[in-house]
Parts: C-alpha cells; structure tokens; sequence
C-alpha cells in the first residue's frame, strides 16, 4: 500500500504536468496559429495515451476491461508519439530549408512510424515491439542530430529543444540500464522514462515560448525600422516642400523683377525669360519660345 502510494505520487504529477502542458499549448495555437504548437498537443497526447496504457491507469481508469485496446495501445500511443514528435522536429527546426538530407532521414523514420503503428493495429505484438525498440534509438538520434545542426545555425530555441531530446534519451538509456540490471531499482530508475519524457515536455514548451519570444523580438524590430522608414519618408517629403517652396519664392521673384532675365543654353539658345525681358525684346504678352526673331 506505501509503495502503491509513492507509485500513484509519481503518476498524479507526471499526468498533471502532461494535461497542464497540454492545455497551455493549445491555447498558444489558438492564439499564435503556430503549427508547430499543435504538433506538440498530439505528441503529448499520444505519449500520454502510451504512458497511461503502460502504467495501466488508462485500463483502470479509461477504457476499463478493452483488453485488445489495453494491448495494442502502447505501441500505439509509442509510434503516433514518433510519428508527430519527428513531424514537430521538422516543423521546429524547418529542416526542410535549413538540412535538407537529414529532413529526408526525419521523413523516412516518420514513414517507417506509421508502419508500425500499423503493425501494432494489425499485427501480433511482438512484431510493432521490435519494430518500436529499433526505431526509437534511430530516431531519438536523428532528433538530436538536428538539434545540434540547429544550434549552430542559431535557431530560436535549438538550445531547449537539443536538451529536450536528450533528456528523454537519458530516461529511456537509464529505464535500459535499470531492466538489465546495472542500475539499482528505485523509484528514480523505475520511472526514469516518465522523468525523462516529462523533462522533455517542459524542455519542448520552453523551446516553443523561446520561439514566441524571438518571433516577438523580430516583430518589434521589424515595426522600429518601419517606423524608422516612415519618419524618412516624412522628413523627405518636409524636404521637397520646402524645396519646392524655395523654387517657387525664386519664380516669383524672378517673374516680378524690373532687371531683365533670360537663361540660355549653354550652346547659346534660348531656355527662359522672365518678363521684364519679354518686354524689352518687345515680345508683347506672347508666350516666347524662342529668341531667334531678336538676334539681328
């Protein structure tokens, strides 16, 4: 009863954690319309669907006496964590664009996912379990990879999303260590996995609010230098009235001058007279276009 006690301590705060990140995060995408938020609520909704499986509280609390359910549903909940856990990397880093080769290698491990949450559907157990314990290093290892990639490319949280992965590389490397018995059985080393993944939510939910918080630090600088531009333009078109205020004052005075002014050009041709030298060419109130007639 004490050691169920401490079981079900660890439990309340590992299913707690996983509803309250969760809940926040898809807050976040309904708020941000991120894609990536959302990949993350169903990464962490199938590897709750797979922890509750495992730990038996969804047999004993969910969908009761299912047996073929209760069989088939962690390596269910396993592959579909998989599968949108390689999705959310590739969303997260945008492997696409930044590592082109090792987004093929993340396409490839999703794929070969699926087929295995196939094969936990319609196959014995024993053949998805293989197929979970052969893909799990691979793709924890790919994931890594392309968060160290993503560091030195200095992505807006890499660095979180590097330590997630780890940590649940930890986890499942200590919960291997204790099965074969290295590691002593303690409450640690008997969850080590749920530690593990619950470290690597909270590490992911920080990746993603560093995310945020980078897009924010982009936008405000993005709005300063338009600001910036708009105060440019402004004081540009401040400049051009004023100028053309200048050439204007410059017409008038030109225009109402008793001292006869013409510009040539510099080959000699007429370009403007004002009209005291209209008048004393004798050009009358016509519009004078050319000073040919008054050379001789």
């Amino acid at each position: 009863w004490a050691s169920d006690q401490k079981t079900y301590s660890v439990f309340s705060l590992y299913f707690g954690l996983l509803l309250g990140l969760l809940a926040y995060n898809l807050l976040l995408y309904l708020s941000v319309r991120d894609r990536a938020f959302l990949l993350y609520v169903a990464f962490v909704t199938s590897l709750g669907l797979a922890q509750s499986a495992l730990t038996g509280l969804g047999m004993q609390f969910l969908w009761g006496q299912w047996l073929w359910w209760t069989n088939v549903a962690p390596n269910v909940g396993n592959s579909a964590a998989a599968v949108f856990g390689l999705l959310f990397a590739r969303q997260f880093i945008d492997s696409a664009r930044t590592m082109p080769r090792l987004d093929l290698a993340l396409q490839v491990l999703a794929a070969a996912w699926l087929a295995s949450l196939a094969a936990a559907v319609f196959l014995p157990y024993i053949v998805a379990t293989w197929m979970t314990t052969v893909l799990s290093p691979l793709s924890v290892f790919a994931v890594i990879a392309a968060g160290v990639r993503g560091v030195r490319q200095r992505q807006p949280g890499a660095v979180y999303f590097l330590a997630a992965w780890a940590a649940l590389l930890g986890g499942v490397m200590a919960l291997f260590l204790h099965n074969i018995g290295i590691l002593p059985s303690t409450l640690v080393t008997a969850n080590s996995l749920l530690i593990g993944s619950a470290l690597e939510m909270v590490l992911l939910s920080f990746a993603l609010g560093d995310r945020i918080n980078v897009a924010r630090r982009e936008k405000e600088q993005a709005q300063a230098r338009i600001e910036a531009e708009h105060a440019l333009v402004e004081a540009l078109s401040e400049s051009q009235e004023r100028y053309r205020q200048l050439l204007e004052e410059r017409e008038i005075i030109l225009e109402n001058s008793i001292v006869g002014i013409v510009f040539l050009t510099p080959d000699g041709r007429f370009r403007w007279a004002n009209q005291a030298m209209q008048d004393i060419f004798g050009a009358g109130g016509e519009k004078l276009t050319s000073m040919e007639p008054f050379y001789l």
